[in-house]
């Protein structure tokens, strides 16, 4: 039996967590300060502190001097660092990575354009009720809840957040850029920019493609698990809620050597899952014996 903690349990992402593991039959949920294994997904004041000794994987990106995971957009073969602090990727970062290394398999990629739309889940249930908030004051004609966004999401598209907010989306941006090239590999035709959507979960990205070769429909499909065709509805992110990995829509061409796709993805079950998979691979990595 596998003794792991959740820290920050009651957090969107400590509940996706908790759901997996609860699939889990050889995995027991004990104390945080009870477990050689915590996930950390955020910090209850009155939560005990993890054991000094024990292996922190950090979903939230807040911790200081994590070893960067990502192990479903990480390249085969990759050599793990040895630490006791995993710092998992955005999810942005991770659901980019694995996407762009899947196209490249199937033709070099020349140029690529972005707009990666970001759900408010992804500042917690605090962003979520935010969202909630607005939506119903609006209806009703009442005061606006700014204190997360410091800005109006509800019903509106936000190239940045307002300046009281006490993350600013242009960090967020940065930090998914840079934690993508750490999972990627150097990409200088690339460019990405972050737009808040008022929607509650799931990452939608949409993005334009040009290849030194032919940008063939069938073929770039191959690599990816779903593929939707369009006589049938589009993937969207209201449906992709508990969904592993990404669904893409039909993959339209743009002339000869280029194609727009339109991928979605649970930016919380891709967080959760890639934190299980970094876990489990510290805990492989500890029974190995010393050489």
């Amino acid at each position: 039996m596998v003794k792991v903690a959740i820290a920050g349990a009651d957090t969107l992402l400590g509940r996706e967590l908790r759901d997996l593991l609860n699939e889990r039959p050889n995995v027991e949920i004990v104390p945080v300060d009870k477990s050689p294994l915590v996930l950390y997904a955020g910090r209850d004041v009155d939560e005990p502190k993890p054991d000094p000794e024990a292996t922190v994987v950090d979903l939230t990106g807040t911790l200081p001097n994590g070893v960067l995971r990502a192990p479903m957009a990480e390249p085969e073969r990759y050599l793990v660092p040895e630490s006791l602090t995993i710092s998992i990727a955005h999810p942005a970062a991770i659901l980019l990575a694995m996407f762009f290394r899947r196209v490249a398999a199937v033709s070099p990629i020349r140029q690529a354009v972005v707009n990666v739309f970001e759900p408010v889940s992804q500042r917690g249930q605090a962003g979520l009720e935010e969202l909630q908030q607005q939506t119903i004051a609006l209806l009703n004609l009442r005061p606006l809840e700014q204190t997360v966004f410091d800005e109006q999401v509800a019903f509106n598209m936000l190239p940045r957040w307002g300046s009281d907010s006490a993350v600013k989306l242009r960090d967020v941006e940065a930090r998914i850029g840079k934690e993508f090239a750490a999972l990627y590999g150097p990409f200088d035709g690339l460019s990405m920019r972050l737009i808040q959507a008022p929607v509650f979960h799931g990452y939608v990205v949409s993005a334009w493609v040009s290849f030194d070769g032919e940008a063939d429909p069938v073929a770039l499909a191959k690599p990816f698990r779903e593929v939707r065709s369009a006589e049938v509805a589009p993937p969207m992110n209201s449906g992709i809620a508990g969904e592993s990995g990404m669904i893409l829509d039909a993959i339209v061409p743009d002339g000869d050597r280029a194609a727009w796709f339109w991928v979605v993805a649970d930016n919380l079950r891709l967080a959760a899952e890639n934190a299980l998979l970094a876990a489990a691979s510290a805990i492989e990595q500890a029974a190995r014996p010393v050489q």
